[in-house]
């Protein structure tokens, strides 16, 4: 038998995603050095929150949300990608079955109405959630749902639903774990380096060299893809599609995309269409 790890286009074996939430007015500048460093992320959005272009808050006031009029302007650039956060953002433990189907599916009709676009990720609002969270989320079309407990490790999650990110930017760990993540080299399955926060704490906190020396050091790298949570996780659910024979040995892939993977040591690519021999 021939066992297959998946890799990332053009056969790499790192990637490196963010998740932002509560769609603030501080994504636009940390959108700005994202497109600097060319690391790519997703912003979760909280439909039901956006603001009126006369909307004041009284002053010093850091939590700001995004302007309804900016928040398809910002978030359509290609660096980014969006997910829901829950229309009004409750915490979800312990609430019903329907009130949490409500929030998540009236938030993802409101986004998908703005973005002309299916989306079925999400991050889950305050932390807590449970069995019925999840259970509820996968009735309602997510694919992933992010939580916000700290694995600090950057080896490819095993599941999506939950989905438990490397650490939030505000982790004491991070630059050593970044600092290993850049040295290591995947064996088998890859890495993803998975980092999440709320933007509105850099201008809170005066500490936006935390997110900036993140994108320096893992920015440019020939060994790394810089993707959204999307274009990741599409992926890798396109790659658990390849059909195999029995053997291993040969390998059909049935999706609209180019798959690689690392078999017998060595790194193949399998087109939309084709079947190869490994």
């Amino acid at each position: 038998m021939v066992r297959k790890y998946m890799r990332f286009p053009g056969g790499l074996g790192k990637a490196v995603t963010l998740s932002y939430d509560d769609g603030v007015q501080q994504d636009i500048p940390m959108i700005a050095l994202m497109k600097k460093y060319g690391v790519k992320g997703t912003f979760n959005l909280n439909s039901a929150r956006f603001i009126t272009r006369d909307h004041q808050y009284p002053e010093g006031k850091v939590w700001r949300a995004m302007i309804d009029e900016d928040v398809v302007p910002t978030y359509s650039d290609p660096i980014c990608s969006v997910a829901t956060h829950s229309a009004h953002h409750p915490t979800l433990l312990n609430a019903s079955e329907a009130e949490i189907a409500q929030e998540i599916l009236s938030d993802r009709i409101a986004l998908e109405k703005l973005f002309g676009k299916v989306i079925t990720g999400h991050a889950i609002p305050n932390g807590p959630y449970d069995e019925t969270t999840i259970k509820v989320g996968k009735m309602c079309g997510l694919k992933f749902m992010r939580t916000a407990k700290a694995t600090k490790s950057y080896k490819y999650p095993k599941s999506l639903m939950p989905l438990d990110p490397t650490c939030a930017h505000s982790n004491p760990d991070l630059m050593e774990l970044t600092e290993k993540f850049l040295a290591d080299t995947p064996k088998e399955d890859p890495f993803l380096f998975y980092l999440w926060g709320h933007t509105y704490t850099f201008e809170g906190d005066n500490n936006w060299y935390i997110i900036e020396d993140f994108m320096k050091a893992v920015s440019h790298k020939d060994d790394i893809w810089y993707a959204t949570n999307d274009e990741i996780f599409d992926y890798a659910e396109k790659f658990s599609l390849l059909e195999c024979s029995a053997d291993g040995h040969i390998v059909s892939n049935p999706t609209d995309t180019e798959i690689w993977f690392l078999a017998g040591g060595k790194v193949h690519s399998v087109k939309s269409g084709e079947t190869i021999r490994v």
